[in-house]
């Protein structure tokens, strides 16, 4: 009878820290991305922790969205469409990053930008 009490308890308190953790996780900082051909437009500066991006194709070409820097190179397993909207979400260190179209010369001719990632309540 005792075993049975102990591992209700175990499992409340396990429900418990669940709950409390829950409770305060931080949400995810949205970025909006527009690609078009050669223009990539986003905001510059993000802070860190969790970040959703949400990347939508404006152009008529396809396009693609990656991200780079601090040791992370994320980006769609494939091209998105045009009109086609689709998102990315990443764990960001304060640092630098690259964003940019990873397809063919697009992030040479112009669909790239610099992202800025500062601690969480530094944003300008």
């Amino acid at each position: 009878m005792n075993r049975i009490i102990a591992i209700g308890i175990t499992g409340c308190l396990l429900a418990g820290a669940v709950s409390f953790s829950a409770a305060f996780a931080q949400e995810a900082h949205r970025i909006d991305v527009t690609l078009r051909e050669w223009e990539l437009e986003a905001s510059e500066q993000a802070p860190a922790g969790t970040v959703e991006f949400v990347v939508t194709n404006e152009g008529g070409l396809v396009h693609n969205f990656k991200i780079e820097g601090m040791g992370i190179e994320e980006s769609f397993p494939d091209i998105l469409r045009s009109g086609e909207t689709r998102v990315l979400q990443v764990e960001l260190v304060p640092g630098n990053y690259e964003l940019s179209c990873p397809i063919g010369n697009h992030a040479e001719m112009g669909e790239r930008q610099e992202l800025e990632v500062v601690e969480t309540g530094r944003l300008d």
